[in-house]
């Protein structure tokens, strides 16, 4: 049988001298005229990425948020626009969003238990957001847009 036995430890180390870092807009603006180039170089219409809790990293990356709690899409197009499919808790940060865009509403996208009222699919949606079957997309993440014959 293992043995437990408490101890007191020293607490961490307090790193007050490390002043914080703000991503001001002209990060921002480089970050989309470069995801844009790569865009464009690999010939691509329309770059869809998706967002959660977990997996937010690349949308943040454009966006400045990560939707918490709740499933996300951002659809950048290679003019610039952009759309972002939110759930209903997440509408509300769009206007915060680093990036211009207009806002399409998926609530089931939103927690279970939140309202639901939608008669559109995902396809309309997307349709909304300028997706359209005869362009050219990649679907994922933006490492791969700057990896070697990505």
């Amino acid at each position: 049988m293992a043995v437990v036995t408490l101890s007191t430890v020293p607490h961490p180390p307090l790193w007050r001298d490390v002043p914080s870092v703000t991503l001001d807009d002209e990060t921002l603006r480089l970050r989309k005229a470069k995801v844009l180039a790569n865009m464009l170089q690999r010939g691509l219409d329309t770059l869809i990425v998706y967002a959660d809790k977990e997996h937010g990293g690349n949308f943040e990356y454009l966006t400045g948020f990560i939707p918490r709690f709740e499933e996300a899409l951002l659809v950048l197009h290679r003019d610039g626009e952009a759309a972002l499919v939110l759930g209903n808790e997440n509408l509300k940060l769009a206007g915060y969003a680093r990036l211009e865009n207009r806002v399409i509403h998926a609530p089931w996208f939103s927690l279970p238990n939140q309202p639901m009222d939608t008669r559109k699919t995902l396809a309309q949606l997307l349709q909304e957001a300028g997706v359209a079957a005869e362009k050219k997309y990649r679907p994922g993440g933006l490492e791969a847009l700057y990896r070697r014959g990505g």
